[in-house]
C-alpha cells in the first residue's frame, strides 16, 4: 500500500531551526533528519511506495532521498508553490494517489503495527480510518464499533485522540477536497463522519510530534535511548 507523508509544512513553532531546512528535515542524530527515522520505520514494516509531499524548501527533502534507492524504497514527490493546507496537498497530489493509501505527516511519528493498521482500514468499509490515543482529555468522539462521530480540534471531554496516522480511499479526496487550502482536519473530517465514513483504530504506542522544540528534544532523548 502507498504511504503518503505531508512534509510542506514551515514549521514557525520550531524557529530558528525552520529558518533553513523544512520541519521534516530537521536534524536529530548524526545529521540524519527525522523525515529518515518515519521513512525507516516504515521500510523495516515491508512499506516500499512512498508519495512525499513538499512545500516550503522541499528541494531539500528530494535531494537529501533522491528516489529512495539509498533506503531501498521507492520515493514520488508532489511540490506545491504555496502552502495548500494537509487536505489541499492531497488534493494537489490526486493525479499520484493509489485507491487507498496511508497518510502521515511528516512531523509525526507512531510506531504502530501498519501491517494490522492496513489489513483493518482494506476491510472496514469505509473512506477513512484514524489511529488514536486513549488519553484522559482527547479529541476525538468514538461511537459504537469504534465509529468516529466527533472530532473537535480545541478537544471534548472524551477518552481518545488523533495519533497522526490516517487511512484514506482516493474517492474521499475526490469528494471532499476542493481546490484551494484545506484543511483535512477542519474542512474534510467533519463531512466524512456526516456521512459515518470514519473508523477508528485504537493505538496503545506513543505518538511522538516534532512540532515544538520541547517535543522535539523528547524525541531525541527517546531514539537516542533506543539507537
Amino acid at each position: 500500500m502507498q504511504v503518503v507523508i505531508n512534509a510542506g509544512g514551515e514549521g514557525t513553532r520550531l524557529r530558528p531551526l525552520t529558518y533553513l531546512v523544512p520541519k521534516s528535515m530537521v536534524p536529530i542524530h548524526h545529521e540524519r533528519p527525522f523525515l529518515w527515522y518515519l521513512l525507516t520505520m516504515l521500510r523495516v514494516q515491508g512499506f516500499k511506495n512512498f508519495l512525499v509531499c513538499t512545500g516550503y524548501l522541499g528541494g531539500q527533502i528530494r535531494t537529501y532521498f533522491g528516489d529512495g534507492g539509498a533506503l531501498e524504497i521507492d520515493i514520488e514527490y508532489s511540490h506545491e508553490v504555496r502552502p495548500m493546507g494537509t487536505g489541499g496537498a492531497l488534493r494537489n497530489a490526486l493525479a499520484m494517489l493509489e485507491q487507498q493509501f496511508i497518510y502521515i505527516n511528516g512531523d509525526t511519528l507512531l510506531p504502530l503495527d501498519y501491517h494490522k493498521f492496513k489489513v483493518e482500514f482494506m476491510n472496514c468499509n469505509r473512506m477513512a480510518m484514524l489511529a488514536v490515543n486513549e488519553v484522559k482529555s482527547g479529541n476525538c468522539m468514538v461511537g459504537s464499533k469504534f465509529n468516529l462521530v466527533g472530532y473537535r480540534k480545541g478537544g471534548y471531554n472524551s477518552t481518545y485522540t488523533d495519533a497522526g496516522v490516517w487511512g484514506l480511499c482516493r474517492t474521499a479526496v475526490e469528494k471532499h477536497i476542493k481546490e484551494g487550502f484545506v484543511s483535512l482536519e477542519t474542512d474534510v473530517l467533519p463531512a466524512l463522519i456526516r456521512d459515518s465514513q470514519v473508523k477508528v483504530f485504537p493505538a496503545a504506542e506513543r505518538f511522538y510530534d516534532i512540532g515544538t522544540h520541547s517535543s522535539l528534544e523528547e524525541f531525541k532523548e527517546v531514539t537516542h535511548v533506543n539507537s
